[in-house]
């Protein structure tokens, strides 16, 4: 308790002791009895508040013209030293980051993963280790331009007391001796009102001017940790209110020195403004005419004016200052922007310019989600959006959830997609893709070079064998839709082998037949076509027309295959009413439903060697063109008159017809030897 009483008291005495600095030493009194008069009083009170506020401006001004000059970069061992550690905790952070970008590649996580990201991750990584370099680059940057005002301006409490002349304030006779009931009270009171307001006003630039200073170095510390948050989408806002503080504070000292220049300028033409705007002599201008006349002091209109011009622009040039520098944060935030724009644009080799190698790059890593690793093993650690859907159709497959065939069908949307992708590249470099890259692209390839007709009978099987066969309905739809004309004796062979879908085997068996691709000898034949008709259809009249598809490479395999099948009750054959089974009789029945250009087309084992005996199928052509002759008779033509042209017989018109067909001259030989 004794304690707290001592320090008040010590308080009081240092507050009188200061104060007693500024009382003036005119008023002095001999002995303690002698007292001042009421007017003494209130001179000495007035006079005191006056000098008390003369003395703090002097401080102020003199602070102030401190403050403006302290420059806030330069090298300050607690600003660096603090910035190292928070530099290097956000390297480790970049570790962190890293993790997180992988990992929200890997599930698509938005805007975190590697294509949105990556570009600002490297360039913050190598500049977040120069952003002391670069904050004391802008802080040097703009000094310069606050060393012009403050050469222009130079000690700015010098040059406001030389502009306002506070001295003027008191009236120039004694003021114990004033009647203090006219215009000498008038007179202390607007003193002391317009000196609180010029200390008002250079104690809030003072304010302004001195804590900048230790903002400006608290953003230099920081500064690696706004770098960092321009990496992620979330947190680029404090990497733009970082930049707005920095460039704030900043350019706040200039902007400041700016309007006191002006203000400053304003006041040493203070007369001439005057007379300018009331337009009459010096001498006689009323602004320069004392506002109280009972005493004879210096308080005019003019000086009255420019004290409140005075402590307008100190306190408005710190207002216009501060909102100028908010407004550099987001001029900032757009120039940025426009820079970031018109770099794109710089022309580049090969990719044009930044702009067109960041879409490449992100079209690239959008097909690289999409598609995952083009090497078949890596793609299966990683295949993109793609391996993902197949997994979960797969998946759906084996739990028998959804649509059935699910992965099936993924895939053959895949193959879709990717063919509409590379439907404009030319075959070259087609053939060069077809066997790279995933499985789900190599056929995608390969079923667009099919389209264009550039796949081997080779390469066809192995497309086939690709898509799995039999065992998928990609695999049955694609053999399904090849031309099986183009592929060799051997390749339709094995594909009739390995296929178990009825309808290809169908197709296939069909041009074998008509290529006579069913073995090496006759017999071959015989049991190929006899076998496939039983095993591949189950109606006659199928098997039979199947069989006939072999009629031009050999005609009498087809019979004696017709004939077995007859026999053992498996097709049905009838000449007329009656059912036949032997080979005469099939063979018969067939020549004579035959036209001629079917007949010309029979192979010409079936029609013989010339000059050898007549085959089977030589003499039912043979008897077939006789009985032509016989029903249908020629008629002998007539001079006329009118001319008749003679009319050739049935027989005639029928062997016309077949030779007309026929371009094998052996065949020509044999047949010209009929004689109808």
């Amino acid at each position: 308790m004794q304690l707290k009483q001592r320090q008040k008291i010590i308080g009081v005495v240092t507050i009188v002791a200061f104060l007693s600095f500024f009382l003036p030493t005119h008023f002095v009194y001999a002995f303690w009895w002698d007292l001042p008069s009421i007017n003494d009083l209130v001179a000495l009170f007035f006079q005191t508040v006056f000098n008390l506020i003369g003395g703090v401006i002097a401080v102020v001004s003199t602070a102030l013209n401190y403050a403006v000059s302290v420059r806030a970069g330069g090298d300050i061992p607690v600003v660096a030293t603090t910035w190292k550690i928070l530099r290097d905790f956000s390297n480790m952070i970049f570790i962190v980051l890293l993790i997180y970008m992988a990992f929200a590649t890997i599930f698509d996580q938005g805007k975190y993963t590697f294509k949105d990201m990556i570009v600002r991750f490297l360039i913050v990584a190598v500049l977040i280790n120069f952003s002391l370099v670069i904050g004391i680059f802008v802080i040097d940057a703009v000094q310069v331009l606050t060393n012009i005002f403050l050469g222009s301006i130079g000690n700015i409490g010098d040059r406001l007391g030389q502009y306002l002349s506070p001295g003027e304030l008191l009236p120039s006779s004694a003021i114990g001796t004033a009647s203090l009931a006219g215009g000498g009270l008038v007179s202390l009171i607007f003193a002391v009102i317009l000196s609180s307001i010029l200390l008002f006003s250079m104690l809030v630039a003072l304010a302004f001017a001195f804590i900048r200073v230790p903002i400006i170095w608290m953003l230099l510390v920081v500064s690696p940790l706004a770098w960092m948050s321009h990496v992620l989408p979330n947190s680029e806002q404090w990497w733009k209110k970082w930049w707005s503080l920095f460039f704030g504070w900043n350019l706040f000292l200039p902007v400041y020195l700016f309007f006191i220049y002006l203000g400053l300028l304003f006041l040493s033409k203070r007369n001439e403004i005057i007379n300018s705007v009331i337009q009459v002599g010096t001498t006689t201008n009323p602004a320069n005419t004392p506002l109280v006349n009972t005493l004879t002091n210096g308080l005019t209109f003019n000086l009255l004016f420019f004290y409140i011009f005075a402590a307008v622009v100190m306190v408005g040039g710190t207002w216009a200052a501060t909102k100028v520098t908010s407004m550099v944060g987001t001029g900032f935030d757009k120039g940025l922007g426009w820079a970031k724009g018109l770099v794109k644009k710089v022309p580049l080799p090969y990719v044009g310019n930044l702009q067109g190698a960041e879409a490449g790059v992100k079209a690239r890593y959008g097909q690289f989600q999409q598609e995952g690793f083009k090497n078949p093993w890596l793609n299966k650690v990683y295949g993109g959006k793609e391996a993902q859907s197949r997994a979960d159709a797969r998946a759906r497959d084996f739990f028998r959830v959804g649509e059935r065939n699910a992965i099936e069908k993924q895939e053959a949307a895949e193959i879709a997609t990717n063919k509409a992708k590379i439907r404009n590249m030319n075959t070259n470099d087609l053939r060069t893709r077809m066997s790279t890259g995933p499985r789900v692209q190599q056929l995608a390839v390969r079923e667009l070079l099919k389209e264009r007709n550039q796949l081997t009978g080779a390469e066809i099987i192995e497309t086939y064998r690709m898509h799995g066969g039999d065992h998928t309905e990609n695999g049955r739809k694609f053999i399904g839709s090849v031309d099986y004309g183009k592929l060799s004796g051997t390749e339709r062979t094995n594909l009739l082998r390995e296929s178990t879908d009825p309808t290809v085997r169908q197709k296939i068996a069909a041009v074998m037949a008509e290529k006579g691709n069913m073995g090496t000898t006759p017999a071959d034949h015989v049991d190929w076509l006899a076998n496939n008709a039983r095993e591949l259809y189950a109606q006659g009249s199928e098997r039979i027309e199947f069989i006939q598809k072999a009629e031009k490479e050999d005609f009498m395999a087809t019979i004696e295959a017709k004939s077995r099948l007859a026999a053992a009750g498996e097709i049905e054959i009838r000449d007329g009413a009656a059912i036949i089974t032997t080979v005469p009789d099939i063979l018969r029945a067939r020549v004579q439903k035959m036209k001629a250009d079917a007949l010309a087309e029979v192979d010409r084992d079936a029609w013989g060697t010339f000059g050898a005996p007549p085959t089977d199928f030589f003499t039912e052509v043979q008897d077939k063109i006789r009985a032509l002759q016989v029903a249908q008779p020629p008629v002998a033509g007539a001079a006329g008159p009118p001319p008749i042209p003679p009319k050739p017989g049935g027989g005639e018109v029928f062997k016309a017809n077949i030779l007309k067909e026929v371009t094998d001259n052996r065949k020509l030989r044999i047949i010209n030897t009929i004689t109808p």
